[in-house]
């Protein structure tokens, strides 16, 4: 049943099986109508007769002629889903653009973090091993911070920036504390909780980046969902997307709390 009034704009009008129920229904109902109407009849071929004709022809000319209005509603109709659903298409490719600008910052400050992060790990496993060399130490621990600090000058990370900048500024107070302390004394390498310390912001700062992700993820999925009731399409296709997202974003929050709690 849904298919035979089921309106496909994304095939021609000729393809759909409503299209000509709308055309033919009324015909063949008028017919049908008429030839009730018209077989017992004998008329005489004059003024009077074809009067009496038109008279009782009414109500199945009236059937018939409602295939013109039956048509031009179902084609308006189609028409306007076919409108609807290249505004959709656009307006969702002005969301996603939006959202891909964004997100394409937050994944360049993700992986340099992550990087800032590994490169960390690397220099307490090797100020805690038996040989080391401070001086190795020291130029390896520049080199993070050189990266560090990159981030603040490359505009590829300036979006993110505006939002994890609180986070981002506490971290580079512990970068600059540990500098500080490596130039006065080498040995402040060898310190409990220098590089764990640090490890454990840019712990936190890659979660607030994934949480912000999945945060500009579910902003635009709301925004497509609205999107779709707007123009009259069900948002089956981004309905269970959104919830995920949205899921996702909690478990991270979550994870945030309790490490900051620590």
């Amino acid at each position: 049943m849904n298919t035979i009034f089921h309106i496909n704009h994304r095939a021609s009008a000729f393809k759909n099986i409503s299209f000509w129920l709308c055309l033919c229904l009324p015909l063949i109902i008028g017919l049908v109508v008429g030839t009730i109407i018209w077989l017992p009849l004998e008329l005489t071929m004059n003024s009077k007769g074809y009067k009496y004709f038109l008279e009782i022809s009414a109500l199945p000319l009236g059937i018939m002629g409602l295939t013109f209005p039956s048509v031009g509603i179902y084609m308006f109709q189609f028409k306007s889903k076919q409108a609807s659903e290249l505004y959709l298409i656009s307006k969702n490719r002005e969301i996603e653009m939006k959202r891909d600008k964004y997100l394409d910052s937050l994944i360049a400050l993700s992986v340099i973090v992550s990087r800032i992060r590994n490169h960390l790990a690397g220099l307490e496993k090797t100020s805690t091993s038996d040989e080391f060399d401070l001086e190795e130490l020291t130029t390896q621990f520049n080199h993070v911070q050189s990266l560090w600090e990159n981030i603040f000058k490359d505009l590829m990370y300036a979006v993110a920036l505006s939002r994890l900048y609180n986070d981002l500024q506490k971290a580079d107070a512990f970068f600059c504390g540990a500098s500080l302390g490596i130039s006065i004394d080498k040995k402040y390498h060898l310190k409990k909780g220098v590089y764990s310390t640090l490890m454990n912001e840019m712990t936190v700062i890659s979660l607030k980046i994934a949480k912000d992700a999945s945060h500009c993820k579910s902003k635009s999925l709301q925004d497509m969902y609205n999107t779709y009731l707007l123009c009259g399409f069900p948002p089956d296709e981004v309905e269970d997307e959104l919830k995920n997202e949205i899921q996702k974003m909690n478990g991270l929050d979550n994870k945030i709390r309790s490490l900051e709690s620590q």
